[in-house]
């Protein structure tokens, strides 16, 4: 199953930049050069943000830090620009249903540059996002009836706790119910199959008979044949279905 999901790119107030630009640009005529130099960068990266051009963001970004190499504010938002270069690397990634490719984009980040909250945040939600990816699967094309209804299960709990994962739930209900009817569907088939190796067994008179019969006896305790047999053991004579079986 394909599904789209948007990373959250962090974002700076304008405004902040506005002010800054604003600051810069007070008396600057009669400014000497450093002060000129930082409003034309601040303006262009006033500009570079709007644009969402996060690579030019952060290298003007690490220009006017060595302009203004004090400001808390610079570094902050350089090593939020950083941050958004690898979410938008990861969101491509995403975007062509690699979300291993994804997961590995933003582990290497944070390793580069250290378990900034952005990157983190970033990491937990693509974990998820695989997850889902894997329970879907599951539930689309299951192997087996118990394989769905864990995978149903799973997302359902996931679901409770993480808003992504909230849209798959009318899919979870859904599913649990054509678990349980696979399930049934898969005993039955499994009993005839049962029934069908005993009566072979018998045929040839084999030990094994016996075997199969108590595995039947768990799987259907009501089942005839089971009955017969039971009752067999109790009046060896009264059927010659079992009679043939060899003795050890």
């Amino acid at each position: 199953m394909n599904f789209k999901y948007a990373l959250n790119k962090l974002t700076v107030a304008l405004p902040a930049i506005a002010a800054l630009l604003a600051l810069c640009s007070c008396g600057r005529q009669a400014a000497p050069e450093p002060p000129l130099k930082r409003a034309a960068l601040t303006l262009e990266l006033f500009e570079t943000l709007r644009s969402n051009n996060h690579k030019i963001a952060t290298k003007l970004t690490s220009r006017l830090r060595q302009v203004d190499k004090s400001s808390l504010f610079l570094a902050q938002l350089e090593n939020l620009e950083r941050d958004n270069i690898c979410i938008v690397e990861a969101q491509k990634a995403l975007d062509a249903n690699d979300s291993k490719k994804a997961i590995d984009i933003i582990k290497k980040a944070i390793s580069k540059h250290g378990s900034r909250q952005n990157l983190t945040t970033a990491l937990n939600e693509l974990v998820i996002l695989n997850k889902i990816a894997v329970l879907t699967k599951n539930l689309e094309n299951p192997e087996n009836a118990i394989i769905m209804a864990k995978a149903a299960v799973e997302l359902r709990t996931l679901a409770r706790n993480n808003d992504s994962a909230k849209v798959f739930l009318p899919l979870v209900k859904e599913k649990i119910s054509q678990a349980y009817r696979m399930e049934a569907n898969e005993k039955e088939s499994s009993i005839f199959s049962l029934r069908s190796d005993i009566e072979i067994q018998l045929n040839e008179g084999s030990q094994n008979a016996k075997i199969l019969i108590a595995e039947l006896a768990v799987e259907n305790p009501k089942h005839p044949l089971v009955k017969k047999y039971i009752h067999h053991i109790n009046n060896p004579s009264a059927d010659p279905l079992f009679s043939n079986i060899k003795d050890k």
